[in-house]
């Protein structure tokens, strides 16, 4: 009997062990077509998509099922098919109906979350519509060298960019308890001035506090403080094209150095360049120097960019693309962007591009003679 009591015992603290943990999530899915493989449920950070869970496709279907704590963008990936598609993943049961053919119409329901982000992308269409048809025209009177219809559409363009810019802004303002905002501003936080990110962040409802998205953006506004007009310059060492390592700090002491974060298939680096060209030719006898920091990720398109925009200063690069170590280091989320330090290495100005660029220069060393 105290054996039959023993094994007892030990068969219910192991059952108690190996007992799985609440389920909190079901995602059903479907798909329009015979096919047979793998679905892997992922996330992306920094470019790089992380499995979570896979499963085989049986009679055109796949269920995942778990935890997680907060509404999360996840992506459905099929690699037979080439398939990736986004949906905000929460503690619901969600329904799939992927059409391999028509993406973009594949259904998606059970999740509040994603319910609520179709009818924010809703709104702002119109704002990509009217911007698209903006950069249409432009391009055309581009090509037609029309030179008043060309100043006109770019005009106009920045008008309609600024209203898409104002209406993101009011949005994440507004709705600051929506699961969605967090994500929404860190997906466009490269538009926002630390000012106005700081705002909006402060603003979330305490719900909003436990997003991966607030968390990724306090980091951000961290690096933006560090970073920020007045600031030293935060020191970093890159290969140039042939493999040596620079160090900032070589070309920073005793010059105006102006540090230019561009990609050989950026094509608004491209046609600024040419600007920088002239005004290093103009400047740098007079103590002025630029360090570029490269976003590519082929080092042969990246010196051919060099070669072909006679660019003559320094250049630096990881060849890590987006995740290039010295942007981290300096928030950069968007290129072209730049960063002016002064003689003794502290930031004086950002994004300075063109005329603006050249002015300030002029006022610096006409000041110093």
């Amino acid at each position: 009997m105290r054996n039959l009591i023993s094994i007892t015992i030990i068969i219910l603290l192991f059952a108690g062990c190996s007992h799985e943990p609440n389920i909190n999530f079901a995602l059903n899915g479907t798909i329009d077509k015979e096919l047979e493989g793998y679905v892997f449920l992922q996330t992306r950070e920094e470019g790089i998509f992380n499995t979570h869970d896979s499963i085989l496709i049986i009679e055109n279907r796949f269920l995942f099922e778990g935890t997680i704590e907060y509404p999360e963008l996840y992506y459905v990936r099929i690699p037979e098919t080439k398939i990736i598609l986004p949906f905000f993943l929460e503690p619901s049961e969600i329904t799939m109906n992927i059409k391999i053919d028509d993406l973009d119409n594949s259904e998606i329901s059970g999740s509040k979350t994603q319910s609520d982000y179709e009818a924010y992308l809703n709104q702002k269409e119109r704002f990509d519509i009217m911007i698209g048809e903006t950069y249409t025209f432009y391009k055309k009177a581009k090509e037609l060298n029309d030179k008043d219809k060309e100043q006109h559409y770019d005009s106009l363009f920045e008008v309609q960019y600024g209203q898409k810019e104002a209406f993101i802004k009011d949005f994440v303002l507004v709705n600051n308890a929506n699961a969605i905002t967090p994500y929404i501003t860190y997906r466009n936080s490269y538009q926002f001035e630390l000012p106005d990110l700081e705002e909006i962040v402060s603003n979330y409802e305490e719900p909003l506090k436990a997003s991966v998205y607030t968390a990724i953006l306090n980091g951000y506004i961290k690096t933006l403080k560090r970073v920020n007009i007045g600031q030293p310059y935060v020191a970093f060492t890159m290969q140039d094209t042939s493999g040596l390592f620079v160090p900032v700090s070589s070309l920073i002491r005793g010059h105006y150095l102006l540090i230019d974060f561009w990609a050989s298939w950026c094509g608004p680096c491209r046609a600024e360049n040419p600007n920088l060209v002239a005004i290093y030719n103009d400047f740098h006898d007079m103590g002025f120097d630029i360090l570029g920091v490269s976003f590519d990720t082929s080092k042969e398109r990246w010196m051919k960019a060099i070669h072909d925009d006679n660019l003559s200063w320094h250049q630096v690069s990881d060849l890590l693309g987006w995740n290039n170590a010295a942007g981290k280091l300096y928030g950069v989320r968007s290129i072209p962007s730049n960063v002016l330090f002064d003689k003794d290495g502290y930031i004086i100005a950002k994004n300075l591009q063109g005329e603006d660029l050249r002015e300030r220069l002029e006022k610096i060393f006409q000041t110093e003679n």
